[in-house]
């Protein structure tokens, strides 16, 4: 679960700590759980389809949101697990989708400054993120600001789907 998207990170050990009220040998299962479902879709995804194309990766961060609704949202352990694991698979398939459309898009020349851009962009992104979702955390509570972080995600890439309905065909197809 500590993926640094969406700002997650920020939430998942203070909410296995302090809402389920769990040591810290329960979180480390929840987060077994995750990476087992990331190894596993790591595995898997690129041999079922081709990891390309803005509707997956606007997909991946709706489900991304999702599943983290599912893990912060139950009451039950093994919904959570299920929600754990399954937020291991949307984080899997959103960075997989994000890595390889951008290197799709980019001549093989640029590969290695490209992703060293998307790097920094990241860690610049988190330096306001990380704040942010803290702050929510602090004013809406950890459970109530854990799904309202998933909400922006959700949105983010809900969002995404319906600008790129909008937009002509540019070559990284879907099908």
């Amino acid at each position: 679960m500590r993926y640094g998207v969406f700002s997650y990170s920020a939430f998942d050990a203070s909410f296995v700590a302090h809402v389920r009220q769990y040591g810290a040998s329960q979180f480390a299962l929840f987060e077994a759980a995750a990476g087992a479902g990331a190894i596993l879709a790591g595995l898997t995804i690129p041999r079922l389809r081709p990891l390309e194309g803005k509707k997956i990766l606007a997909g991946g961060a709706i489900g991304y949101g999702l599943t983290a609704c599912l893990f912060v949202g139950t009451t039950s352990v093994p919904v959570a697990y299920v929600g754990a694991f399954t937020w291991g698979v949307s984080g899997a398939v959103f960075y997989a989708v994000a890595i390889t459309t951008l290197q799709k898009l980019a001549p093989v020349h640029a590969h290695g400054r490209i992703m060293g851009v998307t790097v920094t962009i990241g860690s610049a992104a988190d330096t306001i993120a990380l704040p942010s979702a803290g702050l929510a955390l602090a004013v809406l509570g950890i459970r109530a600001g854990a799904i309202a972080l998933a909400a922006v995600t959700i949105a983010t890439g809900t969002i995404c789907l319906a600008a790129d309905a909008a937009q002509p065909t540019d070559g990284l197809s879907n099908e």
